[in-house]
Protein backbone atom coordinates (compact mmCIF):
# COMPACT_ATOMS: atom_id res chain seq x y z
CA UNK A 1 0.00 0.00 0.00
CA UNK A 2 1.35 3.46 -1.06
CA UNK A 3 2.21 5.98 1.62
CA UNK A 4 0.14 9.12 2.04
CA UNK A 5 1.42 12.48 1.23
CA UNK A 6 -0.37 15.47 3.55
CA UNK A 7 -0.34 18.76 2.06
CA UNK A 8 -2.37 22.02 2.88
CA UNK A 9 -5.42 23.11 1.32
CA UNK A 10 -7.00 26.64 1.39
CA UNK A 11 -10.30 27.31 0.13
CA UNK A 12 -10.97 24.07 -1.36
CA UNK A 13 -14.54 24.91 -2.12
CA UNK A 14 -14.09 28.79 -3.68
CA UNK A 15 -16.33 30.09 -1.37
CA UNK A 16 -15.57 32.90 0.99
CA UNK A 17 -18.00 32.52 4.43
CA UNK A 18 -19.55 35.99 5.85
CA UNK A 19 -16.70 37.32 7.27
CA UNK A 20 -14.96 37.17 3.59
CA UNK A 21 -12.78 33.75 5.32
CA UNK A 22 -11.98 30.25 4.01
CA UNK A 23 -10.66 27.10 6.18
CA UNK A 24 -7.43 25.97 5.80
CA UNK A 25 -7.30 22.08 5.74
CA UNK A 26 -5.18 19.01 6.02
CA UNK A 27 -5.15 17.30 2.45
CA UNK A 28 -4.15 13.58 2.87
CA UNK A 29 -3.75 12.03 -0.49
CA UNK A 30 -2.81 8.35 -1.22
CA UNK A 31 -2.20 7.17 -4.83
CA UNK A 32 -2.99 4.39 -6.30
CA UNK A 33 -5.66 3.47 -3.17
CA UNK A 34 -7.17 0.49 -3.99
CA UNK A 35 -10.12 2.21 -2.45
CA UNK A 36 -12.41 4.56 -5.02
CA UNK A 37 -11.52 7.30 -2.17
CA UNK A 38 -7.82 8.34 -3.26
CA UNK A 39 -7.94 12.04 -0.52
CA UNK A 40 -9.46 13.24 2.07
CA UNK A 41 -9.74 16.32 3.94
CA UNK A 42 -8.99 17.08 7.60
CA UNK A 43 -10.27 20.47 9.43
CA UNK A 44 -7.48 22.84 10.96
CA UNK A 45 -10.21 25.07 12.70
CA UNK A 46 -8.21 27.70 11.06
CA UNK A 47 -10.31 30.56 9.02
CA UNK A 48 -8.17 33.06 6.93
CA UNK A 49 -8.78 35.56 4.70
CA UNK A 50 -7.07 35.22 1.59
CA UNK A 51 -4.53 37.89 1.91
CA UNK A 52 -3.49 36.07 4.63
CA UNK A 53 -2.59 32.46 3.16
CA UNK A 54 0.90 31.94 1.30
CA UNK A 55 -0.07 28.83 -0.38
CA UNK A 56 3.63 28.38 -2.16
CA UNK A 57 5.07 28.23 0.85
CA UNK A 58 2.22 26.94 3.30
CA UNK A 59 1.93 29.16 5.77
CA UNK A 60 -0.12 32.05 7.61
CA UNK A 61 0.78 35.27 6.68
CA UNK A 62 -0.23 39.41 8.28
CA UNK A 63 -2.39 37.89 10.90
CA UNK A 64 -1.65 39.14 14.49
CA UNK A 65 -1.60 35.56 15.58
CA UNK A 66 0.25 34.10 12.50
CA UNK A 67 3.15 32.41 14.84
CA UNK A 68 0.84 30.33 16.85
CA UNK A 69 -1.41 29.28 14.06
CA UNK A 70 1.57 28.20 12.01
CA UNK A 71 2.45 26.03 15.25
CA UNK A 72 -1.05 25.23 15.24
CA UNK A 73 -1.62 23.88 11.89
CA UNK A 74 1.89 22.23 11.33
CA UNK A 75 2.02 20.14 14.99
CA UNK A 76 -1.30 19.10 13.54
CA UNK A 77 0.11 17.76 9.60
CA UNK A 78 2.44 16.34 12.16
CA UNK A 79 0.88 14.63 14.24
CA UNK A 80 -1.14 12.54 11.45
CA UNK A 81 1.80 11.91 9.71
CA UNK A 82 2.83 9.81 13.05
CA UNK A 83 -0.67 8.32 12.94
CA UNK A 84 0.27 7.08 9.76
CA UNK A 85 4.04 5.71 11.10
CA UNK A 86 2.32 4.35 14.00
CA UNK A 87 -0.35 2.22 12.01
CA UNK A 88 1.97 0.89 9.99
CA UNK A 89 4.39 0.02 12.42
CA UNK A 90 1.46 -1.81 13.97
CA UNK A 91 -0.44 -3.47 11.23
CA UNK A 92 1.37 -2.98 8.37
CA UNK A 93 -0.94 -0.73 6.74
CA UNK A 94 -2.61 2.46 6.78
CA UNK A 95 -5.48 3.12 4.70
CA UNK A 96 -7.09 6.67 4.51
CA UNK A 97 -10.37 5.20 6.08
CA UNK A 98 -8.16 4.05 9.09
CA UNK A 99 -7.16 7.69 9.21
CA UNK A 100 -10.44 8.81 9.42
CA UNK A 101 -11.47 6.48 11.77
CA UNK A 102 -9.11 7.42 14.69
CA UNK A 103 -8.25 11.09 13.41
CA UNK A 104 -10.30 11.88 17.47
CA UNK A 105 -8.68 8.87 18.90
CA UNK A 106 -5.63 7.86 20.38
CA UNK A 107 -2.77 8.55 18.29
CA UNK A 108 -2.10 11.69 19.92
CA UNK A 109 0.80 11.29 22.57
CA UNK A 110 -0.22 10.31 25.78
CA UNK A 111 2.56 12.27 27.89
CA UNK A 112 1.19 15.14 25.68
CA UNK A 113 -1.97 15.25 27.43
CA UNK A 114 -0.65 14.16 30.23
CA UNK A 115 1.79 17.16 30.47
CA UNK A 116 -1.43 19.32 29.89
CA UNK A 117 -3.42 18.10 32.61
CA UNK A 118 -0.58 18.98 34.87
CA UNK A 119 -0.20 22.63 33.86
CA UNK A 120 -4.15 23.14 34.12
CA UNK A 121 -4.27 20.86 37.44
CA UNK A 122 -1.10 23.35 38.74
CA UNK A 123 -4.15 26.43 39.22
CA UNK A 124 -5.99 24.22 41.93
CA UNK A 125 -4.14 21.39 43.41
CA UNK A 126 -0.89 21.48 45.37
CA UNK A 127 3.15 21.40 44.01
CA UNK A 128 3.29 18.31 46.17
CA UNK A 129 0.52 16.19 44.38
CA UNK A 130 2.17 17.65 40.74
CA UNK A 131 5.23 16.23 41.95
CA UNK A 132 3.44 13.00 42.76
CA UNK A 133 1.70 13.02 39.15
CA UNK A 134 5.33 13.87 37.36
CA UNK A 135 6.89 11.01 39.29
CA UNK A 136 4.17 8.75 38.03
CA UNK A 137 5.19 10.16 34.42
CA UNK A 138 8.64 9.57 34.56
CA UNK A 139 8.20 6.01 35.60
CA UNK A 140 5.97 5.72 32.96
CA UNK A 141 8.60 7.16 30.35
CA UNK A 142 11.14 4.63 31.82
CA UNK A 143 8.83 1.76 30.96
CA UNK A 144 7.38 3.08 27.44
CA UNK A 145 9.40 6.09 26.35
CA UNK A 146 6.88 6.85 23.52
CA UNK A 147 2.90 6.42 24.46
CA UNK A 148 -0.04 6.88 22.84
CA UNK A 149 -3.42 6.08 23.98
CA UNK A 150 -3.77 3.69 21.64
CA UNK A 151 -1.31 1.55 23.33
CA UNK A 152 -3.03 1.67 26.48
CA UNK A 153 -4.59 -1.85 27.51
CA UNK A 154 -4.61 -4.27 29.58
CA UNK A 155 -1.38 -5.95 28.72
CA UNK A 156 0.14 -2.25 28.76
CA UNK A 157 -1.44 -1.71 32.48
CA UNK A 158 0.21 -5.07 33.16
CA UNK A 159 3.39 -4.80 32.14
CA UNK A 160 3.70 -1.28 34.04
CA UNK A 161 2.74 -3.74 37.13
CA UNK A 162 5.03 -5.64 36.11
CA UNK A 163 8.37 -3.23 35.39
CA UNK A 164 7.39 -1.21 38.77
CA UNK A 165 7.98 -4.52 40.78
CA UNK A 166 11.36 -5.17 38.79
CA UNK A 167 12.79 -2.41 40.25
CA UNK A 168 11.68 -3.33 43.48
CA UNK A 169 9.23 -0.78 44.03
CA UNK A 170 6.53 -1.21 47.16
CA UNK A 171 2.97 -2.66 46.46
CA UNK A 172 2.27 0.41 48.07
CA UNK A 173 3.90 2.33 45.90
CA UNK A 174 3.27 0.63 43.24
CA UNK A 175 -0.49 1.17 44.03
CA UNK A 176 -0.04 4.98 44.20
CA UNK A 177 1.20 4.99 40.68
CA UNK A 178 -1.63 3.11 39.27
CA UNK A 179 -3.89 4.97 41.02
CA UNK A 180 -2.47 8.26 39.33
CA UNK A 181 -2.21 6.10 35.74
CA UNK A 182 -6.37 5.71 36.34
CA UNK A 183 -7.02 9.73 37.31
CA UNK A 184 -5.13 10.56 34.10
CA UNK A 185 -6.80 7.81 31.82
CA UNK A 186 -10.15 8.94 33.51
CA UNK A 187 -9.70 12.34 32.85
CA UNK A 188 -8.59 11.65 29.10
CA UNK A 189 -11.96 9.60 28.42
CA UNK A 190 -13.76 12.51 30.10
CA UNK A 191 -12.32 14.98 27.14
CA UNK A 192 -13.40 11.89 24.43
CA UNK A 193 -9.74 10.14 24.34
CA UNK A 194 -11.15 6.29 23.58
CA UNK A 195 -8.59 3.18 24.55
CA UNK A 196 -8.80 0.25 22.37
CA UNK A 197 -10.54 -1.97 24.95
CA UNK A 198 -11.79 0.29 27.02
CA UNK A 199 -10.97 0.82 30.57
CA UNK A 200 -8.04 -1.47 31.36
CA UNK A 201 -9.00 -0.98 35.29
CA UNK A 202 -11.70 -2.16 34.85
CA UNK A 203 -9.98 -5.85 34.31
CA UNK A 204 -6.98 -5.58 36.38
CA UNK A 205 -6.92 -5.47 39.87
CA UNK A 206 -4.00 -3.81 41.95
CA UNK A 207 -2.51 -5.30 44.86
CA UNK A 208 -2.86 -2.52 47.36
CA UNK A 209 0.10 -3.75 50.21
CA UNK A 210 0.19 -3.16 54.03
CA UNK A 211 1.14 0.14 54.64
CA UNK A 212 4.39 0.67 56.62
CA UNK A 213 3.72 2.12 60.14
CA UNK A 214 3.61 5.81 60.02
CA UNK A 215 6.15 7.54 62.84
CA UNK A 216 4.41 9.49 65.22
CA UNK A 217 5.07 10.92 69.09
CA UNK A 218 4.05 10.08 72.31
CA UNK A 219 3.14 13.03 74.90
CA UNK A 220 5.73 12.62 76.82
CA UNK A 221 7.70 12.85 73.51
CA UNK A 222 5.64 16.44 72.50
CA UNK A 223 6.81 17.49 75.79
CA UNK A 224 10.49 16.99 75.75
CA UNK A 225 10.09 19.18 72.35
CA UNK A 226 8.06 21.49 74.19
CA UNK A 227 10.57 22.52 76.80
CA UNK A 228 13.35 23.03 74.24
CA UNK A 229 14.99 26.43 74.54
CA UNK A 230 16.73 28.44 71.87
CA UNK A 231 19.19 31.47 71.94
CA UNK A 232 18.73 33.99 69.86
CA UNK A 233 20.80 33.44 66.90
CA UNK A 234 18.61 30.18 66.92
CA UNK A 235 15.53 31.96 66.69
CA UNK A 236 14.99 29.95 63.37
CA UNK A 237 14.53 26.73 65.12
CA UNK A 238 12.60 28.41 68.14
CA UNK A 239 9.89 28.98 65.07
CA UNK A 240 10.45 25.95 63.21
CA UNK A 241 10.05 23.84 66.99
CA UNK A 242 6.75 26.00 66.95
CA UNK A 243 5.34 25.54 63.88
CA UNK A 244 6.07 21.72 64.23
CA UNK A 245 3.93 21.61 67.55
CA UNK A 246 1.19 23.54 66.35
CA UNK A 247 0.78 21.05 63.54
CA UNK A 248 0.73 18.58 66.64
CA UNK A 249 -2.07 20.35 68.00
CA UNK A 250 -3.99 20.84 65.10
CA UNK A 251 -3.33 18.30 62.86
CA UNK A 252 -2.93 20.31 60.12
CA UNK A 253 -0.68 19.71 57.08
CA UNK A 254 2.55 21.23 56.74
CA UNK A 255 1.45 22.99 53.30
CA UNK A 256 -1.60 24.51 55.23
CA UNK A 257 0.59 25.43 57.90
CA UNK A 258 3.09 27.40 55.90
CA UNK A 259 0.17 29.12 54.50
CA UNK A 260 -1.36 30.34 57.90
CA UNK A 261 -1.42 33.46 58.42
CA UNK A 262 -3.91 35.62 61.14
CA UNK A 263 -6.67 36.87 58.52
CA UNK A 264 -7.49 33.09 58.70
CA UNK A 265 -8.56 33.00 62.51
CA UNK A 266 -11.58 34.61 63.97
CA UNK A 267 -11.10 35.73 67.77
CA UNK A 268 -14.36 35.28 70.05
CA UNK A 269 -15.00 35.29 73.88
CA UNK A 270 -14.07 31.64 73.20
CA UNK A 271 -10.70 32.25 71.68
CA UNK A 272 -9.12 31.52 68.26
CA UNK A 273 -11.61 29.18 65.71
CA UNK A 274 -9.53 28.56 62.54
CA UNK A 275 -11.31 29.09 59.12
CA UNK A 276 -9.62 27.78 56.38
CA UNK A 277 -9.43 25.47 53.11
CA UNK A 278 -7.27 22.27 52.75
CA UNK A 279 -4.48 23.25 50.22
CA UNK A 280 -4.76 18.70 49.19
CA UNK A 281 -8.79 18.40 49.12
CA UNK A 282 -10.36 21.59 48.99
CA UNK A 283 -12.33 20.89 52.17
CA UNK A 284 -13.48 23.20 54.81
CA UNK A 285 -10.58 23.81 58.04
CA UNK A 286 -13.02 24.47 61.11
CA UNK A 287 -11.07 24.42 64.24
CA UNK A 288 -11.98 26.16 67.46
CA UNK A 289 -8.24 26.12 69.45
CA UNK A 290 -9.68 26.48 73.01
CA UNK A 291 -10.36 22.84 73.19
CA UNK A 292 -6.99 21.45 71.97
CA UNK A 293 -4.47 20.92 74.29
CA UNK A 294 -4.57 22.37 77.52
CA UNK A 295 -1.65 23.05 79.53
CA UNK A 296 -1.64 23.01 83.12
CA UNK A 297 -3.46 25.92 83.69
CA UNK A 298 -5.98 24.92 81.31
CA UNK A 299 -4.64 27.73 78.62
CA UNK A 300 -4.68 26.04 74.65
CA UNK A 301 -1.22 25.59 73.86
CA UNK A 302 -1.89 26.33 69.96
CA UNK A 303 -3.64 29.51 71.08
CA UNK A 304 -0.71 30.58 73.02
CA UNK A 305 1.69 29.85 70.60
CA UNK A 306 -0.76 32.39 68.26
CA UNK A 307 -0.37 35.11 71.01
CA UNK A 308 3.43 35.14 70.75
CA UNK A 309 3.67 35.21 67.31
CA UNK A 310 0.49 37.54 66.81
CA UNK A 311 2.50 40.06 69.21
CA UNK A 312 6.29 39.30 67.58
CA UNK A 313 5.21 39.41 63.97
CA UNK A 314 3.22 42.96 64.60
CA UNK A 315 6.10 44.33 65.94
CA UNK A 316 8.17 43.36 62.96
CA UNK A 317 6.08 44.17 60.21
CA UNK A 318 3.04 46.77 61.64
CA UNK A 319 -0.14 46.63 60.11
CA UNK A 320 0.39 44.09 57.25
CA UNK A 321 1.56 41.72 60.05
CA UNK A 322 -2.24 40.02 59.37
CA UNK A 323 -1.13 38.94 55.80
CA UNK A 324 2.63 37.43 56.24
CA UNK A 325 2.96 33.84 57.10
CA UNK A 326 2.89 33.46 60.17
CA UNK A 327 5.63 30.97 60.31
CA UNK A 328 7.54 32.58 57.96
CA UNK A 329 8.66 31.33 54.71
CA UNK A 330 10.26 27.79 54.89
CA UNK A 331 10.06 25.57 52.47
CA UNK A 332 9.14 21.63 53.31
CA UNK A 333 12.84 20.32 52.51
CA UNK A 334 13.87 23.19 54.89
CA UNK A 335 11.74 22.57 57.85
CA UNK A 336 12.87 18.76 57.13
CA UNK A 337 16.36 19.40 57.75
CA UNK A 338 15.43 21.82 60.51
CA UNK A 339 13.04 18.88 62.28
CA UNK A 340 16.25 16.50 62.56
CA UNK A 341 18.11 18.77 64.40
CA UNK A 342 15.43 19.65 66.67
CA UNK A 343 14.95 15.44 67.77
CA UNK A 344 18.35 15.44 68.23
CA UNK A 345 18.23 18.14 71.21
CA UNK A 346 15.02 16.72 72.65
CA UNK A 347 16.80 13.03 72.60
CA UNK A 348 14.15 11.29 70.63
CA UNK A 349 15.30 8.45 67.97
CA UNK A 350 12.85 8.54 65.70
CA UNK A 351 12.32 10.12 61.81
CA UNK A 352 10.43 13.20 62.62
CA UNK A 353 9.40 15.44 59.31
CA UNK A 354 6.70 17.37 59.64
CA UNK A 355 4.18 14.94 58.49
CA UNK A 356 4.94 13.33 62.24
CA UNK A 357 3.12 16.41 63.33
CA UNK A 358 -0.38 15.49 61.64
CA UNK A 359 0.33 11.94 62.25
CA UNK A 360 0.87 12.67 65.79
CA UNK A 361 -2.42 14.59 66.24
CA UNK A 362 -4.16 12.32 64.89
CA UNK A 363 -2.71 8.98 67.32
CA UNK A 364 -3.56 11.56 70.39
CA UNK A 365 -7.12 12.37 69.57
CA UNK A 366 -7.88 8.32 68.35
CA UNK A 367 -6.10 7.42 71.51
CA UNK A 368 -8.45 9.85 73.96
CA UNK A 369 -11.75 8.21 72.16
CA UNK A 370 -12.24 11.14 69.83
CA UNK A 371 -15.25 9.62 67.76
CA UNK A 372 -13.96 8.68 64.61
CA UNK A 373 -16.12 11.20 62.51
CA UNK A 374 -15.40 13.41 64.33
CA UNK A 375 -11.49 13.22 63.80
CA UNK A 376 -12.21 12.67 60.28
CA UNK A 377 -13.44 16.07 59.99
CA UNK A 378 -10.80 17.69 61.64
CA UNK A 379 -8.01 15.76 59.31
CA UNK A 380 -10.13 16.75 56.32
CA UNK A 381 -9.90 13.03 55.12
CA UNK A 382 -12.13 11.86 52.35
CA UNK A 383 -12.68 8.74 53.18
CA UNK A 384 -13.33 7.38 57.09
CA UNK A 385 -11.38 3.90 56.16
CA UNK A 386 -8.49 6.23 56.39
CA UNK A 387 -9.17 8.14 59.46
CA UNK A 388 -9.56 4.59 60.58
CA UNK A 389 -5.79 3.75 59.91
CA UNK A 390 -4.77 6.08 62.77
CA UNK A 391 -6.99 4.19 64.84
CA UNK A 392 -5.52 0.91 64.02
CA UNK A 393 -2.55 2.19 64.76
CA UNK A 394 -2.94 3.02 68.29
CA UNK A 395 -4.53 -0.10 69.30
CA UNK A 396 -1.48 -1.46 67.58
CA UNK A 397 0.14 0.50 70.01
CA UNK A 398 -1.32 -0.15 73.17
CA UNK A 399 -0.73 -4.12 72.74
CA UNK A 400 2.71 -3.37 71.73
CA UNK A 401 2.78 -1.53 75.36
CA UNK A 402 0.98 -3.63 76.88
CA UNK A 403 2.96 -7.18 75.85
CA UNK A 404 6.10 -5.24 77.11
CA UNK A 405 5.30 -5.14 80.76
CA UNK A 406 6.92 -6.80 83.37
CA UNK A 407 4.15 -9.23 85.27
Amino acid sequence: MNQIRFSFKYNRKKKLNRQGKALVQISAYQPRSQSKTKEKFFSTDVYLKPDQWDDKNSIVINHPSEGRLNIRIHKLRSDYEQKQVDLFNRFGKCSLQDLERDQNNSYISFYDFYESELAYWSKSKTKSTITTYKDCMGKLKEYRPVLHFSDINFRFVDGFDRYLKGIELKDTTICKHHSRLKCILKSGMSKGYTLPEGNPYENFKVKRGIPEPREYLTLKEIERIENLSFGPEAFYLERETDKFLFSCYTGLRDENNRDLNFDMFERGDDGYILKTRSNKTTKNILIPLSHLFPNENGLSKPELILEKYEKLNKDLFGNSYRNYPIFGKVTNQQSNRHLKTIAKMAIINKTVTTHVGRTTFACTMANKNLPTHVLQELLQHSSIKTTMYYVQLTNQSIKQNLGQLDW
